[in-house]
Order: C-alpha cells, then structure tokens, then sequence
C-alpha cells in the first residue's frame, strides 16, 4: 500500500464528512466549489479521489473510478433539474416506494402517494417527485435539489467517494 500524499475535493455539501470520515492522514483535501468540479479534477488528474453528496453520471467519470458509497441516503429526482427552496418543498406532491415511516420522517409535511416499486412510481414520467434511496439513482433521472440559507439540504445529499488510486490508499480500515 503507497504511503504518498493524496490529494482529494470535496464539494461544499460534503464539508462536514471531511472530518467525521475516517481518511488516512496522507489525504489531503481541496474544497472543489461543486461536485462538477470536483469530479472534473478527479477525471483530469489534479486530484486522486473526490468526496461529493451526490452520485455522479457516467458520463462524469470512466470505468476506471472506484465508488464506495460511504452512507445510506434519500434524495428527490424529477422530470427536470431543478432547486427548491426548503420551505416551500410541503407544497410538491411526491410519490416514492420507499417505507412509510422512512418517506414521513424525510418528508413530513408533504402529501405522500406510496408505490410498490419504484417502476410504479415512473409511471407518470416523473411529472411529480420521487422520493428515492440513492442506491436506485439512475443516470437519466433529473434531482429536485432542496436549498436553505446555508446551500443543499444535507438531508438529501449522501457521501460518495470516486477515486482513481486504490480506495485503501484513501480510506483506513
């Protein structure tokens, strides 16, 4: 295993796990502005790993980027990209497959149309969001991205790692 300097972006979102994840003390970590970025300097060799809140395209990366999804987390996907200011997130019908009590404690305030898959919840072509667990994030899906004073609502974001060098030489045990 290399014991060289790793250098590694982060986008804002992803500030607070910078500390609360456990990086060997050979990384070190740039705040990229945006996941866009972030992934951009990953793919043109500025940096050996980037830690973004979202799941990246593939057309952002290549076959070679590792992925280790480093927490469970839910985000909203819709027809278009688009942001959304939090306090008014109540007033979007949203259809999801996920459990009751998981869609109730994310989105308390809103009306909720339950499905048994996640296919049944296209249906309508994504025209209302889709409350969704990142593991089913697909490249065509579009998010509906929550904003508060402080940037994207954590609560939808979940830390991803892409890495071009092994992901031990990043992560310790």
């Amino acid at each position: 295993m290399s014991n060289q300097d790793r250098k590694a972006a982060f986008c804002p979102t992803m500030a607070p796990f910078v500390q609360e994840i456990n990086f060997k003390e050979n990384v070190k970590f740039y705040d990229a502005g945006s996941a866009a970025n972030a992934l951009s300097y990953l793919m043109s060799g500025e940096v050996d790993a980037v830690l973004i809140g979202r799941a990246a395209k593939k057309n952002e990366i290549n076959a070679q980027v590792k992925e280790k999804r480093l927490q469970q987390g839910y985000t909203l996907v819709f027809h278009r990209k688009m942001g959304v200011d939090s306090s008014q997130l109540s007033q979007f019908p949203v259809h999801t497959y996920l459990a009751q009590n998981i869609a109730e404690k994310i989105l308390p305030d809103n009306n909720i149309t339950y499905h048994a898959s996640l296919d049944e919840c296209l249906a309508s072509g994504l025209a209302e969001p889709v409350l969704i667990d990142w593991n089913d994030y697909r490249d065509e899906f579009e998010l509906l991205i929550p904003m508060d004073s402080g940037g994207k609502v954590s609560l939808f974001r979940a830390p991803v790692l892409y890495s071009t060098c092994p992901i031990e030489e990043i992560l310790k045990d």
